[in-house]
């Protein structure tokens, strides 16, 4: 009788508790940070396994994904042609439209990854015996349906073996 006295206020106040806890509310422009890349040293050319770039977000209204625009841009700022990839749609969690989660993208055997080097005009040229490796990190960012666009963010290195 003693338990059921102590059990059902405590069941009371940990109901109250978790019933005032809010979903978290992020802004309407979306926030995007590096979690990680699946490898930091590659050969110059095409690339011979993917590579993996996983980074994480959240969206206040939760618009990010679509079935038909490239929403994800990837840029190498030393050639500044970026590689788009699609967002697909994303399920709002509870009540509220914000979302949050992780994105994967894979730079799959159809990217070329060249050496611009001092000595080169040209990338993925002739390689030089004085430069046998070249570094590069990608800049990311995403758009969601509304136009807002998110911070940009970067890559750790990834160091290139130009003599290859």
């Amino acid at each position: 009788m003693l338990h059921r006295k102590i059990f059902l206020p405590v069941l009371i106040v940990i109901c109250s508790m978790t019933a005032c806890i809010s979903p978290p509310e992020y802004d309407d422009v979306p926030e995007i940070e590096f979690i990680s890349i699946s490898t930091d040293i590659v050969d110059e050319g095409f690339l011979v396994q993917p590579v993996e770039i996983v980074f994480g977000f959240t969206d206040g209204d939760g618009d990010l994904g679509s079935d038909t625009t490239r929403n994800i841009f990837l840029v190498d700022p030393r050639i500044e042609e970026p590689i788009r990839y699609r967002i697909p749609f994303i399920e709002p969690q509870g009540t509220n439209n914000g979302i949050s989660g992780e994105i994967t993208i894979e730079l799959t055997t159809s990217v070329q990854l060249c050496c611009l080097t001092p000595e080169t005009q040209i990338p993925c040229s002739t390689p030089s015996p004085n430069f046998p490796l070249d570094t590069m990190v990608y800049e990311l960012y995403i758009l969601d349906e509304a136009g807002n666009q998110s911070n940009t963010i970067s890559t750790t290195p990834i160091i290139l073996r130009c003599n290859q």
